[in-house]
């Protein structure tokens, strides 16, 4: 990769999923790129558009690595996140980090309203924003508190770290009964003892929209993009696989709204979803701290929220390359690839339906002509699906998605 030695290098923790993302928003600038992975196997360790991998094994290795990698630096480099567990390791060496890193992050104390999403709720109803019920629990109180909350419910990991991803649970549980809920809750709270437990909003994916910000170093708002969910895997609990611009200045204002009341800075987003039954919007949860997985769609939609932040902890101002797009499909392959396979055999989407979200210029997360070896990998994995599921159907059998 060709690099500008004048420019601060930008390290990404970590290099999957969001760390693509971010690496992908700001190779065309020829800034230095280094990644760290702790997943040597990963598809983006494939890329060749970083400087450097730099392989760990755990938060203490970690640490360490950051500290000797900044020290070799020409210039003090810029640090992204791209996970909830890498924000809690930076929460807690907080001044190590900004002493080593250019950084804007949120006040401790903002991050931990934020993070707690009782807190927020509290938040949220103290300054007139619709947001569902919601408890903490932990395995001492998980059956008591939510006897207050009316089903179905939605349980969601306080962090989802190395253990959650391990255990190959969705990103979140939907139960439609107590029975269901006691019945499966021990088990869960063996992957991870903190959780979050929200009524269910009703609706389907395409009845959540988010809106991305940046707040600079004095906390005020620079950019933002907002998205329309068309379909996420899993079903209604799972990731975004499918997502088109949507201008609606009513979220955008309350997102503001919402982070100036917390003074925030940096990277934010809000995610909200649009009860079809009253039209309103609820709060569901917001992603502090650091970058999250659709950062590219902001990108693509000439929000490069990457490159504000370089520019606002650097002082520079290089003048980005991407210009407006409000007619697009963003779409993560290997999600939606199963998304788009389990809406059609399921009946939710038809295919003409299918095929009229994907209008517009098509970006994808991984495949792109400027990085050649991550998108064979990928190709290889959507096209090894492609081909078990017209085998299975060919031969009459079926399979889940």
């Amino acid at each position: 990769m060709n690099s500008n030695n004048h420019l601060h290098p930008a390290v990404i923790l970590d290099i999957t999923q969001a760390g693509y993302d971010i690496i992908r928003s700001l190779y065309k600038y020829k800034i230095p790129l280094y990644a760290f992975s702790y997943k040597a196997n990963s598809i983006e360790n494939k890329t060749k558009r970083v400087t450097e991998i730099i392989d760990y094994n755990a938060q203490e290795d970690l640490l360490e690595k950051l500290i000797a990698l900044s020290k070799r630096l020409k210039v003090k480099p810029v640090l992204y996140l791209s996970s909830d567990h890498r924000l809690e390791f930076v929460m807690e060496h907080y001044d190590v980090i900004q002493e080593h890193f250019l950084v804007n992050f949120p006040s401790i104390d903002t991050l931990n309203t934020l993070l707690d999403k009782r807190e927020l709720n509290n938040f949220a109803l103290k300054n007139n924003l619709q947001a569902p019920a919601t408890v903490n629990i932990t395995s001492a109180d998980a059956i008591e508190k939510v006897k207050s909350l009316d089903f179905p419910i939605i349980v969601k990991p306080f962090v989802k770290t190395a253990a959650w991803y391990a255990s190959e649970r969705p990103k979140a549980i939907i139960y439609d009964t107590f029975e269901e809920y006691e019945a499966d809750i021990a088990d869960v709270l063996n992957i991870e003892d903190r959780l979050i437990v929200q009524e269910f909003i009703p609706g389907g994916a395409n009845d959540i929209y988010a809106c991305f910000v940046y707040f600079n170093q004095k906390g005020e708002f620079v950019q933002s993009f907002t998205g329309q969910k068309i379909r996420q895997w899993r079903s209604l609990t799972g990731t975004s696989s499918c997502i088109r611009p949507f201008n609606h200045p009513e979220i955008l204002e309350q997102t503001i709204q919402f982070f100036k009341l917390v003074n925030y800075k940096g990277f934010g987003s809000m995610e909200y979803k649009q009860n079809p039954n009253n039209g309103k919007f609820y709060l569901i949860e917001p992603t502090v701290g650091r970058f999250d997985l659709n950062t590219l769609v902001c990108t693509v939609g000439g929000a490069n929220l990457p490159l504000a932040y370089y520019n606002d902890v650097t002082n520079q101002n290089i003048v980005p390359k991407e210009k407006p797009n409000d007619n697009f499909a963003y779409i993560h392959e290997l999600y939606d690839m199963r998304s788009a396979y389990h809406s059609i055999s399921t009946k939710n989407e038809t295919p003409k339906q299918l095929l009229k979200s994907y209008k517009g210029k098509l970006y994808f997360h991984y495949m792109n002509t400027d990085d050649p070896v991550v998108t064979r990998k990928v190709l290889y994995k959507v096209s090894r699906y492609i081909a078990s599921k017209l085998f299975r159907y060919m031969t009459g059998k079926t399979s889940k998605a």
